[in-house]
């Protein structure tokens, strides 16, 4: 198979499973689910104390994935472009301890990283594949949800980073991300230990 035609294929099996993937999941209008996350140095984070800072814009990573690599240096850099902000972004990777701290040490997020090793958040909103970002209100509802990763997407979440915020929206570079929706690898049970993982 040629390569233009591989490409196409993953683009449309990609989307028809994000398509059909979706229906379960949290919506836009919705109540956050109550959820907790793991801090780096294995401190639990709660949603109550999360929200009590204001609004959020959650980050879904999955350990290893070349698509949410690509995308993470994006997000770090909206994520940096506003200075002091009223919104906070948690980076939420699935994986132990020394993989995030390597993560940390390639990527060094603008965002906070934490870890949800056992995909209990990625249960509880009920994401199927990263990336996907949730923007949530200080209110603790659903605003806006964004699956997968292309120039548009960007574009639309650093506009809503820039209003949530009352800041002028940030002339940012994201002439080299994707012009079609790519999405990673679907988060998927293993069967090994009864774990949850990439």
């Amino acid at each position: 198979m040629n390569t233009s035609k591989f490409s196409l294929a993953f683009v449309v099996a990609s989307t028809s499973f994000a398509c059909l993937g979706h229906a379960g999941q949290v919506k836009v209008g919705g109540t956050v689910p109550d959820f907790s996350l793991t801090g780096m140095g294995g401190k639990e984070i709660l949603y109550k104390d999360m929200k009590a800072s204001g609004p959020l814009f959650l980050y879904f990573i999955r350990d290893g994935d070349s698509v949410c690599q690509e995308e993470t240096d994006y997000i770090s850099k909206i994520a940096g472009a506003y200075g002091a902000t009223r919104a906070t972004w948690y980076g939420i990777l699935n994986a132990r301890e020394d993989r995030a701290r390597s993560f940390q040490a390639e990527h060094n997020p603008a965002f906070r990283l934490v870890r949800d090793e056992y995909l209990k958040a990625v249960h509880a909103f009920g994401v199927l594949s990263a990336p996907t970002i949730i923007q949530v209100s200080s209110r603790g509802s659903i605003v806006h949800i964004w699956h997968g990763y292309s120039a548009a997407s960007l574009n639309e979440i650093n506009k809503a980073f820039a209003t949530v915020n009352r800041k002028p929206v940030q002339a940012l570079d994201f002439s080299r991300a994707p012009a079609v929706t790519m999405y990673g690898v679907g988060y998927q049970q293993s069967t090994k230990n009864g774990k949850f993982g990439g």
